[in-house]
């Protein structure tokens, strides 16, 4: 934890996530209405390939961006429920979402998985189910904090495989990410799922693009 918010955690069991001012919410009422306007819930068309068509919930800068990283390393799970529930335009015709797989080494380091997180959230918020097994990160990959986009997608290359495909077969699928920056995480995912689904989306809670 940032050792700023530990010592105001002490302070206040309930606090503001963004500027620490005492809070009986996530985020403080200033703080809240800032996030509100950052809420662009766009649909984005990647040129690259891979999936149709992209869900961007927020705009990403230094607060969304803040949120985020405490809800994927220091587990705070009650921030993928709070941005969710700002999301008004995902249509509900699909027939699963499917979140990001980790590698079974990643998942121990980290304790859980972001993604399934926000997945399980999006699920509450449309009604449609969350399909995790059928698909598997097969390979071990190095972080992509760092990265270009040429190595990002050399990174990825093969990580993931399909093990059920008949779960998929024909499916309308939303796959569900944190953070979309170069789109090598997404584009590689759905190249795994390629003659499966007949729609591949994605969706994210924040875009760098």
């Amino acid at each position: 934890m940032n050792p700023l918010r530990s010592i105001v955690a002490s302070l206040f069991p309930r606090f503001c996530y963004i500027c620490f001012a005492k809070s009986d919410d996530i985020l403080c009422e200033k703080c809240a209405e800032k996030l509100r306007d950052k809420a662009v819930s766009k649909l984005f068309f990647p040129k690259d390939g891979g999936i149709s068509r992209l869900y961007v919930l927020f705009e990403y800068d230094d607060e969304v961006r803040s949120l985020i990283e405490q809800l994927k390393y220091e587990k705070r799970k009650e921030i993928a429920h709070y941005m969710i529930s700002f999301c008004r335009f995902v249509h509900s015709n699909y027939d699963c979402i499917v979140p990001v797989p980790l590698h079974p080494v990643r998942y121990r380091e980290r304790g859980f998985n972001q993604s399934l997180v926000i997945a399980r959230e999006l699920s509450r918020h449309t009604g449609i189910p969350v399909v995790k097994s059928g698909i598997i990160r097969k390979r071990y990959t190095r972080h992509q904090t760092g990265l270009g986009k040429t190595e990002r997608k050399k990174n990825l290359e093969g990580a993931f495989k399909v093990s059920m495909p008949e779960r998929f077969q024909k499916k309308k699928i939303m796959l569900v990410d944190d953070v979309y920056t170069t789109g090598a995480t997404l584009e590689n995912l759905s190249k795994a799922f390629r003659g499966y689904p007949s729609v591949i989306d994605g969706f994210v809670l924040a875009s760098k693009v």
